[in-house]
């Protein structure tokens, strides 16, 4: 209360202030919109889906053709030297510490912005308190369904119903959650929930080189709980057994959560498929793109999805993919119908055996970044 009480009294003396200058400030026209990047300087390389979200979006500029927007972007992290320079963003380094609770909401009020856009499905109260307009993107539930795999869940709880409550919009990526939504939460205005699909068209076709030899499937994506790595090694041990299969390698690809990866690696399944399997991280979107083509599949066994990157990237390329049964992957199967959903462990077995040479790439999908950006400054328009 006593923080409250403090940061409360500097908001007042801010403004107070502020209002004594502004006759000499110089006007501008334009709207001006403030993006919560996170931990992610814009130009680095893509670690997660929010920062593939971010940077897809925005990573290129707004490419706004009525030039009525005026955007200036707010990070965090240690390698801002690093940042892409991009004419029409105004990017701009904020402290690590109490970035999103403080920094970023009161260099917001400064800077006279009046639509907030946060990624990672937090609204800071200061944002609110300040009367700034703000957009939220809400990714899933899965730290309501599956709790124990989430260290902070009870407090992402309170901060997702305070976003939903709060904010003046909800950006949700799949109708899935947009009805997960309604269903959990029925008093909330269904205008307020606009679903956008994002893109899968950032990664571009290449001549496959055939450096990779040996059979193998893939998995993309970090390595956590929430994804249930230990179901997808049993499926690969199940297979292996039951082809007689030799050779198949599965190649994990992302980054993973440390503790979790540890008590991973002690597990006996883990030793006994150890020389089967192999991890690689930081890969570049051309190397991605070599194994999404080169792979007899890719696999994906994760609790839930609200909308998930890598089956979308390999699914647009043409890439095999064999998944189990999530509501979100229905969904998909509108656009592809070649993904395969498996009801159960006999029939993604079944799936893992046979050999199927990957399909044509598709085109006429709604999962591209251009059509992602056009919605969201349609959402940001709708805010003015």
């Amino acid at each position: 209360m006593r923080f409250v009480l403090i940061m409360t009294g500097i908001f007042y003396i801010i403004r107070a202030h502020k209002s004594m200058l502004l006759p000499f400030l110089r006007k501008d026209t334009k709207i001006r919109v403030g993006l919560d990047g996170g931990d992610y300087p814009l130009g680095l390389p893509v670690k997660n889906g929010i920062q593939r979200l971010v940077a897809s979006t925005w990573g290129q500029g707004v490419n706004n053709p009525t030039d009525s927007l005026k955007i200036f972007y707010y990070y965090f992290g240690r390698n801002h030297s690093a940042k892409q320079v991009i004419t029409d963003i105004q990017q701009i380094l904020l402290p690590k510490k109490l970035f999103s609770s403080f920094f970023l909401p009161f260099r917001m009020y400064w800077d006279k912005i009046r639509i907030y856009v946060g990624f990672s499905g937090v609204l800071p109260p200061f944002v609110r308190l300040f009367r700034i307009k703000s957009i939220i993107c809400i990714h899933d539930f899965a730290f309501m369904k599956y709790p124990a795999y989430f260290q902070n869940a009870i407090k992402m709880k309170w901060q997702t119903e305070y976003a939903l409550y709060g904010a003046d919009k909800i950006v949700v990526f799949s109708d899935y959650i947009k009805n997960d939504i309604y269903s959990k939460y029925p008093t909330i205005p269904k205008d307020k929930i606009v679903r956008i699909y994002p893109g899968s068209d950032h990664l571009k076709l290449k001549r496959i080189s055939k450096s990779i030899k040996s059979p193998f499937f893939i998995y993309v994506g970090v390595i956590k709980p929430m994804k249930n790595i230990e179901k997808l090694l049993e499926l690969f041990d199940s297979y292996i057994k039951l082809s007689h299969d030799s050779l198949s390698k599965l190649v994990l690809l992302g980054s993973h959560e440390p503790i979790f990866f540890e008590q991973l690696t002690k597990t006996e399944l883990f030793s006994k498929l150890k020389h089967r399997l192999l991890f690689k991280s930081n890969l570049e979107d051309t190397q991605l793109v070599e194994y999404y083509r080169s792979a007899r599949a890719v696999l994906n066994t994760s609790h839930d999805e609200g909308f998930c990157y890598p089956v979308a990237e390999a699914l647009r390329i043409g890439a095999r993919v064999i998944v189990n049964d999530l509501p979100l992957y229905n969904e998909f199967q509108k656009y592809y119908p070649a993904i395969t959903i498996a009801k159960d462990e006999d029939q993604f077995l079944a799936a893992m055996g046979r050999d199927e040479k990957p399909s044509n790439p598709i085109g006429a999908v709604p999962f591209t970044w251009s059509t992602f950006r056009d919605s969201m400054l349609r959402v940001i328009s709708d805010c003015i």
